[in-house]
């Protein structure tokens, strides 16, 4: 089962989180904890300009392999983010407007041809208003991760 909400834990640590459903009940079960608790890494732009930890930080950090292996959707990758990240506010904002145009746009196309929207690594479960993974992210993955490989050797 998966907690529907969380809350804090009357406990000594104010940066972590237990299922509600564990706290009625009288059982926590620790869900999330700040690993490194409000250390903010000052040694870096992003730590300096956005206040964020180390652990955040590595989280949205692209390495070269990153950058060549993640699928294009990935939003690491999405110009508005990177200019944002760097200051640039201005460009940040086109470029996020310039994005929604074009989501826009594709949706506009598909409704005049009355193509419903299929998510790319998702499907519809059978008999539930559920979704389920597909599995198809880590096939593509894997083959972009090949093909990055290959590219390195050459």
């Amino acid at each position: 089962d998966t907690p529907t909400s969380t809350r804090k834990l009357p406990t000594e640590d104010p940066k972590a989180l237990i299922s509600e459903e564990d706290f009625e009940i009288g059982k926590p079960t620790l869900v999330w904890t700040n690993y490194n608790g409000t250390k903010i890494d000052e040694s870096s732009r992003l730590g300096q300009r956005w206040k964020l930890t180390e652990h955040t930080i590595k989280l949205i950090s692209l390495d070269d392999m990153l950058k060549h292996t993640l699928p294009p959707t990935d939003s690491r990758l999405r110009p508005d983010r990177l200019a944002l990240e760097i200051g640039d506010n201005k460009k940040a904002a086109a470029e996020k407007f310039r994005l929604e145009e074009e989501q826009r746009h594709r949706k506009r196309e598909r409704d005049a041809k009355n193509i419903p929207y299929v998510p790319t690594y998702f499907k519809k479960a059978a008999n539930s208003e559920e979704w389920e993974f597909t599995d198809t992210y880590w096939e593509e993955r894997k083959k972009r991760i090949e093909k990055w490989q290959q590219s390195q050797k050459s």
